[in-house]
């Protein structure tokens, strides 16, 4: 099974490849290298900290991020169970790399198997195109060395709901790869067109890797810091930013550093993200909260509400439409409890979740086909607006 989905998966790429740097220059390789360095910086990790240290890059695709961490020096070992990426990966490095310590491996990352334990392990948007993203996740941080940081990107449950629901429409109304792409030009060009412009990405490249691929299995961050707790490590950055209020909670700021540690701790006992509820509707605001009795039913909502549209293919793509629309009626009934803290702007969130539910109710009918989804779309001012939420988030864990 976890082999037909790599290869469902990577036979999707190879007919468009998700990166827009499928060609490598002196001059795209430099513009990466500052993009990198930026986002870096947003994790509060410093390009000096991979001087002389030992990385793994598991699913290192074509070697391109890989090779930028190579030429920050560090000494890198890269897992590509794709042949053909890890081809492209040898002529990159021996065409560009300044540091010739590297070392590139043709493996299945769920087989691969080392002795070795690595300062800073990368694991960067592969674990939801698997077929077990947690357990993958756990496998990662067995590679780690203590005082060794891993660098997580994954899409959110929260942050892609949006996408999610994009897929769900697709599937629902599409009987074939050739429909998915005719449909997402029609109903999503907007989306399409914003992100080709600031992501440098052809339009079918963007659809290919975010509605042919048929397996994207995101993953909340509680389900991210529950693993990293297992493997004795915390949350050490995120990006977005997860930040929390303590004009609102009399949480001290060692909950965050090290609230994954806490033996006291009740292992029952949930962390409640607001930062999910912003990424699920898109608007501006990141805060990290812990539980109160109100704030936990809403929490709960939400978490149902995103892991029922969550990784959705031809193969997966029925839901019980009356659930799922009173779960959102629900949750749009309780969201207004966070308003009386100013978290949100009501009339947004209000909004979106009346187009939530409306459409809940459209893609339930059987006679739901592309015409009706188009009609509805348009008439619609907050789904699917701007970023369409998340694409991906960033967790870095560090062990102790």
């Amino acid at each position: 099974m976890k082999n037909k989905i790599l290869n469902e998966v990577n036979k999707v790429y190879k007919k468009e490849h998700p990166s827009f740097y499928t060609k490598i220059t002196k001059k795209n390789l430099s513009e990466l290298i500052i993009a990198r360095e930026k986002l870096l910086l947003s994790l509060k990790l410093p390009k000096k900290i991979f001087q002389n240290s030992s990385l793994l890059d598991l699913g290192s695709g074509s070697g391109i991020y890989s090779l930028i961490y190579n030429h920050f020096g560090a000494k890198t070992d890269l897992v590509e169970y794709e042949k053909s990426f890890t081809n492209q990966s040898k002529n990159l490095f021996k065409k560009f790399s300044k540091n010739h310590n590297y070392k590139i491996i043709n493996s299945d990352i769920f087989k691969y198997k080392t002795n070795k334990k690595f300062e800073i392990v990368i694991f960067n948007g592969v674990a939801h195109h698997t077929q077990n993203p947690k357990k993958i996740l756990n496998n990662a941080c067995k590679f780690l060395n203590k005082k060794g940081f891993l660098i997580y990107g994954i899409g959110n449950k929260a942050g892609f709901f949006q996408r999610a629901l994009q897929r769900l429409i697709l599937y629902k109304i599409s009987t074939n790869e050739k429909d998915i792409i005719h449909n997402a030009k029609i109903l999503f060009k907007k989306h399409l067109h914003r992100a080709r412009k600031f992501g440098g990405r052809s339009i079918n490249q963007i659809i290919f890797d975010t509605y042919v691929n048929p397996k994207i299995d995101c993953q909340s961050t509680q389900e991210i810091t529950e693993i990293f707790k297992k493997n004795k490590m915390i949350l050490y950055s995120a990006f977005p930013e997860l930040n929390y209020n303590n004009l609102f909670l009399k949480e001290s700021i060692k909950n965050y550093r090290n609230f994954n540690l806490d033996k006291n701790q009740n292992k029952n006992k949930k962390n409640i993200y607001l930062s999910e509820h912003d990424w699920l509707t898109n608007s501006n605001f990141f805060n990290y909260v812990k539980s109160k009795n109100k704030i936990n039913k809403i929490d709960i909502l939400k978490d149902i509400l995103t892991s029922e549209v969550n990784d959705k293919n031809f193969e997966n793509f029925k839901i019980n439409y009356k659930k799922i629309s009173k779960v959102a009626k629900e949750y749009k009934k309780n969201i207004k409890y966070l308003n009386k803290i100013n978290f949100f702007d009501q009339n947004y969130q209000m909004n979106f979740l009346q187009e939530i539910i409306e459409l809940f109710e459209l893609l339930n009918n059987s006679d739901c086909n592309l015409k009706k989804v188009h009609n509805f779309l348009n008439k619609t001012k907050f789904i699917f607006q701007g970023t369409v939420g998340i694409g991906m988030n960033y967790y870095v864990g560090y062990k102790l």
